[in-house]
């Protein structure tokens, strides 16, 4: 009986929180399944399917370079497209079964496609690499034409102004020290 009951929460959590970013496509913000997270002037976002290990990569990173980086949201940021041609990212109240978050938002530099695999690699994606993965992550609910056409312009807009990468993790901590080496570190 009582899974029932948080089955239920979920999806209508899961409900609520797709509804809001229907309400947010026409003003060019659409909330992403994803973690957030950010070093002193850029966001970063994880995407992978529920359990492949977004928040354990960023856990992972936060122990093994202390201070370097903080949460925005730990799942369902809301990122905006902004006139200027950056993305920001910002906290929403869905923060994952973690609820992490509060860093202030902060222009995206980069979305993280995360896999499992046997090895550790790194790799940046054309844009049509890219689509079926964000349009898989982004929420909205789809339930009409107009909603689909303006997120479909909504990730259009998105892979105009950032890289994407998929990120396969062949194990902690190795791949978290990777992906800092080649693509997180700031000098």
């Amino acid at each position: 009986m009582r899974s029932g009951f948080v089955r239920s929460a979920q999806m209508e959590s899961s409900f609520l929180c797709a509804k809001c970013s229907d309400v947010l496509l026409p003003e060019q913000c659409c909330l992403i399944h994803a973690a957030a997270f950010r070093d002193r002037e850029h966001a970063y976002l994880l995407a992978a399917d529920p359990g492949v290990g977004k928040s354990t990569q960023v856990r992972t990173l936060q122990e093994l370079y202390p201070g370097e980086f903080s949460v925005i949201c730990g799942d369902r940021p809301a990122l905006k497209l902004t006139d200027d041609g950056r993305v920001m990212v910002h906290m929403t109240p869905w923060n994952g079964k973690e609820n992490w978050g509060g860093a202030p938002a902060a222009p995206l530099s980069d979305l993280i496609f995360l896999k499992r695999g046997e090895s550790s690699s790194l790799r940046q994606l054309t844009v049509r690499e890219a689509v079926l993965p964000l349009w898989s992550s982004l929420i909205h609910t789809a339930e009409m034409e107009e909603g689909i056409r303006q997120a479909a312009e909504f990730a259009t807009g998105l892979l105009s102004r950032i890289r994407t990468w998929e990120f396969v993790n062949g194990g902690i901590p190795d791949s978290s020290k990777m992906l800092y080496e080649q693509l997180l570190r700031r000098e």
